[in-house]
C-alpha cells in the first residue's frame, strides 16, 4: 500500500453553479467520476473512480492536526490522510458500502482564453446541478476574473462548503432541488444573466 499525506491546494480557484445551456460550453473530452463516502467517528473513507483507475482515501477526523496547523506549523495538513490505488473489484465492493452518499458526475476539462476550466455535470439525485471550477494563477487574476458569457447565468459559490463533493454526497433530493431552484431564480434575476 502506497500512502501519502498532502496539504491543501495552493491554487486560486473559483466555483460557480451554472444554469445556462450545455450547448454554449466549449468542447472537451468528457469522462465519468464516481465518488462514495462512509463516515466513522475517527475517519472519513472516500472511494473514487476516474479514467478506470480507483483509489481509496482514509482521512483522519482527529483534531490534533488542525490544532498543530493553527499553532503555525504549515507542514501539517489540515486533515492528514492516506490514499492508495484499489482494483475495480475492490471499488465495486466499497461502492456498495458507501452508505453516507455517492456522487456521479461527467467531467469536461478545457482551456478558454488562457484559463483552465473544469465543468462537472451531475447525475442521480443531483441531476440538474452543473458546477464550473475556474483555475486562476494569481491573486490579481482571481480578483479581476469575469465569467465568460457562455457560462451565464451563474451564481458564484466559491468557499461555500455546501458545494464540496463531500457535502453534495450527503444532501438528499428534496433539499437539493429546493436549494437549486432558489439559486436558479436568483441567477436568472441577476443583471449579469443577460
Amino acid at each position: 500500500m502506497v500512502s501519502k499525506q498532502v496539504s491543501a491546494s495552493s491554487r486560486l480557484d473559483r466555483l460557480f453553479v451554472l444554469f445556462g445551456s450545455e450547448d454554449t460550453i466549449p468542447k472537451g473530452d468528457v469522462h465519468v467520476i464516481r465518488i462514495g463516502y462512509s463516515f466513522k467517528p475517527d475517519e472519513t473513507v472516500r472511494i473514487r473512480q476516474e479514467h478506470g483507475v480507483s483509489h481509496i482515501r482514509v482521512v483522519s477526523n482527529r483534531r490534533q492536526a488542525a490544532t498543530q496547523r493553527r499553532r503555525g506549523d504549515p507542514s501539517v495538513p489540515a486533515r492528514p490522510y492516506r490514499e492508495w490505488e484499489i482494483s475495480s473489484g475492490e471499488f465495486v465492493s466499497n461502492w456498495s458500502r458507501a452508505t453516507h452518499g455517492k456522487v456521479v458526475k461527467h467531467r469536461r476539462v478545457f482551456r478558454f482564453r488562457g484559463v483552465s476550466y473544469v465543468y462537472d455535470k451531475f447525475d442521480g439525485e443531483l441531476s440538474g446541478l452543473v458546477l464550473l471550477q475556474v483555475h486562476l494563477r494569481s491573486r490579481s487574476g482571481h480578483r479581476a476574473y469575469k465569467l465568460p458569457r457562455w457560462a451565464r447565468p451563474a451564481i458564484e459559490v466559491t468557499g461555500n462548503v455546501d458545494y464540496s463533493t463531500q457535502e453534495l454526497a450527503r444532501v438528499r433530493w428534496p433539499v437539493f432541488h429546493e436549494r437549486h431552484a432558489m439559486l436558479r431564480e436568483k441567477a436568472l434575476a441577476s443583471p449579469a444573466a443577460e
